[in-house]
């Protein structure tokens, strides 16, 4: 019963640190967990603003497996549906824990360009608590809303917020939902670099600074570094393109708690390499 509890609370703590609910994906994690930026279906967890360039449908699945501690996997998987004039529409689930403690993210997002340079998406989640199998379950809903918009023809803003309403699921004890205002800029230093910068600030936490690199090596593969503060990480990882299909490999590094490697696999269905989110549409 001790190590019972113990693992709780190490569960609740690593939860927090990771950022469940603001970063997905193994290019994602690569970057340092700085996301805001990037145009794929993963983007209905990092932010969904990057939903609306996609040119054809896309769907994914995700895993990491946080501090290489088996009970403490994360797991999620996604499809968007783009339209000729109506936008885009995505789908995804996510899940976090093991048998005696789940915590599972279910969403439905829109998003759309609202300028030829800017686009804005929106997202209605439902989240899902459960305790073993003999102690209850609660589930709430929330709203997160993103924007990303070309200011220079190398420049570009973007910010997302989660849970804007400070929904909980439990009361007693406190189980919350993050709610959590991102927001950087992002530079493109060639047809190849990109560096994108962030500040994330979840309401009840310090400031987290995050910075991300990507370097695309010719059309099929792509290496991305990243550090991160409050808590400290750095990570790194590559992305490969294999016709439709791309794979992404990472390891994010904390400062005690170790290693946490993450796998990303998606398929395009018009074969688009699409990972410069809005600069793709300035004939870079």
């Amino acid at each position: 019963m001790k190590q019972g509890l113990l693992l709780l609370i190490f569960l609740r703590i690593s939860a927090s640190i990771a950022q469940e609910y603001t970063v997905s994906g193994a290019a994602a994690i690569a970057q340092g967990g700085a996301s805001l930026f990037a145009s794929d279906v993963f983007s209905l967890f990092n932010n969904q603003a990057g939903l609306a360039w996609l040119e054809g449908a896309e769907a994914g699945i995700f895993i990491e497996n946080r501090f290489i501690i088996s009970t403490l996997n994360r797991s999620g998987a996604a499809i968007a549906l783009p339209t000729q004039k109506s936008g885009v529409f995505g789908v995804g689930f996510s899940s976090f824990g093991y048998s005696l403690y789940t915590r599972s993210k279910s969403g439905v997002a829109y998003s759309r360009r609202l300028a030829e340079n800017v686009s804005g998406g929106v997202q209605l989640n439902y989240h899902h608590l459960r305790f073993g199998t003999n102690y209850g379950s609660q589930g709430v809903p929330t709203v997160d809303i993103g924007l990303q918009a070309l200011l220079h023809k190398e420049l570009a803003f973007a910010f997302q917020l989660t849970n804007p309403s400070q929904s909980k699921l439990t009361a007693v004890p406190e189980e919350r939902i993050p709610t959590v205002l991102r927001m950087g800029f992002g530079y493109m230093v060639s047809d190849k670099i990109g560096v994108t910068s962030e500040l994330e600030k979840d309401i009840f936490y310090p400031v987290s600074v995050k910075v991300g690199i990507v370097y695309d090596v010719g059309q099929r593969v792509s290496f991305r570094s990243g550090v991160a503060s409050n808590p400290t990480t750095v990570a790194f990882g590559v992305g490969l393109w294999l016709k439709d299909v791309r794979i992404d490999f990472a390891s994010q590094y904390h400062q005690v708690l170790g290693f946490t490697p993450a796998f990303n696999l998606s398929y395009n269905f018009l074969g688009n390499k699409s990972n410069q989110g809005v600069w793709q549409h300035q004939g870079k």
